[in-house]
């Protein structure tokens, strides 16, 4: 059997049909070398090797500790072509390793994503009797296949055929030839023909202010019943220990038996917060169960009342978490912990504000991690660092999937609320076009809650409150890319305001809007005045006409009937009266500075420190990743910056002549 594949021929014949033989008794030469270190353990000595059959990445798991292992692929359980499954097995791992060693910090998702997808690309080189390799530099046969696949899929298939064409000397046979643009442009046209990812839903504004009136009320429950609890873990746990010690050969029986008369009176206690005997069940697990329930919410809470991401929140430290702080007679709270996403994957330190409620969480989940701490007793190996939220049987270790899970339903059950009519008709003033009983959306129903639906929802929120300034939001939410601030945003402008009780500060600050649009608006104007700074675009023209010769209330009188408006951005300002229809949380409206809107005001120093920065983002880009994606972003931001300062000057200049 002979198939053409891009000018490589390749025929079965080639290979040494050894079937029932082991496979690496004919697996052709490793591409690397066997003992090549792949991954290490937290103390640094080596833990996998390129010649295993799988790499064990655990010590790079977020708390250093949760199993994370990649499995390379494996052959049908059939008889096999066992020489052709060898090349495919080697072809395989030399991929992911180049992916591992030299495509940058991979976060362990993103490269478990990259071999699943390899493992996918290896099963159907093995159906069509090819090895990988060949199968990855045909035109025809990767495009045909990628018509079949998901967006996850067509981003790591994109992914792999840019690292083999990278490293095509290393990997592929001299000769062999590979239509690496073609692939990437195909790809991203079967991408464009998948429907579009559908957003996390934003939850209407009565069921969030119940949801988070009834994390708010359920500290009140945790606190009562946190001092009860937390002795009922120790003795329950401490007892076990003791009677074991003393009783070594005592059978399971006599040891509950004895721990029963020990624990009597914890056993009343827990009567009091729920506890029925019944079979199958135990006190300990009873425990356990209801501390975890605890843990659930409080997270909830904290992500609740700071935006923080699901990952973020399951690895906040136990230690040094929080610090008080005063601002304008007020006392806040800064959370510390770290997260993921700003860079590459890395673990780096970062910060959230958060409120009192926030604040009481975190107290109370730092008395359940210490408590499971000195329970454990045992001390930390290198990386590891105790948790605010842990799993009850490992300070060191994340909450389980599966309990974090149990526990949310249980949450659900407590401070979700029915969906109503209202609801959902609030939800179709989003987005009319979804279908929201797919997400098991549906009135009658308690809302499905999902902890990155509080992240958006406080996200939209407060922008849509008009309190919380662009900067402030994006530095809180750790964003890193336009697109995702647009995610967030998007819906805002449709969203509700949130109902306050009457003496909440917002009314205060909607009270005092007209006086701060008047001083921000002036204060703009001044500047120019004086000659400090030079003020253009359409909009600071039209407001120096309007205000010319109007004394303060005059002024004062056309904000409160909406003649004029004023908003300050980070390059100037904005004067529309109407909705703006450009992305609210786009920090540079590229679109309003190229069109030289008639409601922009720039302040010339501002644009031009925003251009210097920008040119050495570029600059420091064209050094150390020339010709990333990242890079060809932001040299396009920079030439629309330039293009837009020409602009402004010109029409500025043409203004001046016409006067």
């Amino acid at each position: 059997m002979t198939k053409q594949f891009s000018n490589v021929v390749l025929t079965t014949e080639n290979f040494s049909s050894a079937l029932g033989k082991d496979w690496h008794s004919v697996v052709p030469q490793p591409y690397f070398d066997p003992l090549t270190v792949v991954t290490r353990n937290t103390s640094g000595e080596p833990l996998s090797h390129y010649g295993d059959d799988r790499w064990d990445f655990r010590a790079q798991s977020k708390d250093a500790s949760s199993p994370q292992t990649i499995y390379l692929y494996q052959a049908p359980e059939i008889k096999v072509d066992q020489a052709l499954f060898g090349r495919i097995y080697e072809q395989h791992k030399a991929l992911l390793w180049i992916t591992t060693d030299r495509g940058g910090i991979k976060t362990f998702g993103t490269l478990s994503s990259y071999n699943s997808v390899a493992k996918v690309w290896c099963k159907i080189a093995y159906e069509k009797a090819v090895d990988l390799f060949t199968l990855l530099t045909d035109f025809e046969e990767v495009v045909a296949a990628c018509n079949e696949m998901n967006s996850n899929e067509l981003t790591a298939t994109t992914a792999l055929i840019q690292y083999l064409w990278k490293y095509r000397k290393e990997l592929l046979p001299e000769g062999a030839q590979m239509q690496r643009e073609k692939i990437i442009e195909n790809i991203k046209a079967a991408r464009l023909k998948l429907p579009e990812k559908r957003q996390t839903p934003l939850i209407p504004s009565q069921i969030y202010c119940t949801i988070l009136g009834g994390l708010i009320s359920g500290l009140d429950t945790i606190e009562h019943d946190i001092n009860s609890l937390l002795i009922a873990l120790r003795k329950s746990t401490e007892s076990t220990a003791v009677f074991k010690k003393k009783y070594p050969d005592a059978t399971a029986q006599k040891i509950a038996t004895v721990r029963g008369k020990a624990l009597a009176e914890t056993v009343e206690c827990m009567r009091l917060l729920g506890w029925v005997e019944g079979s199958g069940k135990t006190l300990h697990n009873f425990i356990l169960g209801k501390i975890t329930a605890y843990q659930i919410h409080l997270m909830h809470t904290v992500v609740a009342f700071s935006g923080m991401r699901v990952g973020e929140a399951h690895i906040l430290p136990l230690n040094e978490i929080s610090e008080a702080f005063q601002h304008r007679g007020q006392t806040h709270y800064l959370i510390k912990g770290y997260t993921h996403k700003l860079h590459r994957g890395v673990k780096t330190a970062a910060e959230w504000i958060t409120i009192d409620q926030g604040q009481r969480a975190i107290e109370i989940a730092i008395r359940i991690g210490q408590t499971i701490l000195a329970l454990h007793g045992k001390k930390p190996q290198k990386k590891q660092e105790p948790l605010l939220f842990p799993s009850i049987s490992n300070p060191f270790k994340m909450i389980t999937v599966m309990a974090f899970s149990t526990g949310q339903k249980r949450l659900i059950s407590a401070i979700c609320p029915e969906i109503t009519a209202e609801d959902i008709e609030e939800l179709n003033q989003l987005d009319l076009a979804r279908s929201w009983d797919r997400d098991g959306i549906e009135i009658g129903k308690r809302w499905p809650l999902a902890m990155h639906q509080l992240r958006r929802s406080l996200s939209v929120y407060a922008h849509r409150s008009g309190m919380v300034t662009l900067p402030a939001l994006k530095a809180q939410l750790q964003h890193i890319t336009d697109e995702m601030r647009m995610y967030y945003a998007d819906g805002w402008s449709r969203a509700v305001n949130l109902v306050f009780e009457r003496d909440h500060f917002s009314h205060e600050w909607n009270a005092a809007k007209t006086e701060s649009t008047y001083f921000g608006l002036m204060g703009a104007l001044q500047i120019a005045f004086d000659g400090q700074d030079v003020l253009f675009g359409l909009g600071a023209q039209r407001m120096a006409q309007v205000i010319s010769g109007r004394s303060r209330e005059q002024t004062i009188a056309l904000i409160k009937n909406g003649t004029i408006a004023y908003r300050e951005t980070v390059l100037g300002g904005c004067v529309n009266t109407q909705e703006c229809k450009t992305m609210p949380l786009d920090p540079i409206n590229f679109e309003c500075l190229e069109s030289n809107c008639v409601n922009i005001v720039v302040h010339s120093k501002r644009l031009e420190m925003v251009i210097r920065t920008q040119e050495n983002v570029v600059a420091q880009l064209v050094r150390d990743e020339s010709g990333s994606v990242e890079q060809r972003l932001e040299a396009e931001h920079l030439k629309r910056m330039l293009r837009a300062r020409d602009l402004l000057i010109n029409s500025k200049i043409e203004k001046k002549s016409q006067a």
